[in-house]
């Protein structure tokens, strides 16, 4: 008997910045790639074997390198570029394993290491991990699903996620 899910998430990711001009740049793209690209590459794999019909895969992306180029930040933006583009194909081909691609684009999510790393920030503007649980479980429940293929801005107002669809 072969295992069916109703939802595979990729919620693995982290960040770097860095630019080509950078000594170890190849080992911060390389580090992007393991905790970024790849565990992408692998839900895309397993939602064309093991998604149940009318399932739903959701990748995370990221709302600064899907609006721009990021130079300052090289390794993190060829990843989240290359979960993009996974996104994108595996859309294109969700009719044959009958499932729906959908890609989150947090700007920033409010974790530990982010209040760290960035302690003036804003923490009211971030998106909270619970909240975009809550998101992703509607969506898999089936409540407001995006459609096919569709790219979502997580932007933060008045304390709540408001999605918005590019």
């Amino acid at each position: 008997m072969q295992l069916k899910y109703h939802a595979i998430l990729v919620t693995a990711g982290g960040w770097n910045g860095g630019s080509i001009k950078d000594d170890d740049y190849l080992s911060k793209l390389k580090f992007m790639n393991e905790v970024n690209l790849y565990p992408s590459l692998l839900a895309a794999h397993l939602a064309t074997k093991h998604l149940s019909p009318g399932g739903l895969v959701a990748f995370t992306g990221a709302a600064s390198v899907y609006k721009e180029p990021q130079p300052d930040m090289l390794g993190y933006s060829l990843a989240k570029s290359g979960v993009h583009y996974i996104a994108t194909v595996l859309a294109e081909k969700a009719q044959e394993f009958n499932g729906k691609v959908v890609t989150i684009l947090p700007e920033t999510i409010d974790t530990a290491t982010n209040r760290s790393a960035m302690p003036t920030s804003d923490f009211k503007t971030w998106a909270k991990p619970e909240q975009i649980g809550e998101l992703l479980l509607g969506w898999v429940e089936g409540l407001n699903v995006p459609a096919n293929g569709s790219f979502v801005l997580l932007k933060v107002k008045n304390g709540c996620i408001q999605p918005e669809f590019v």
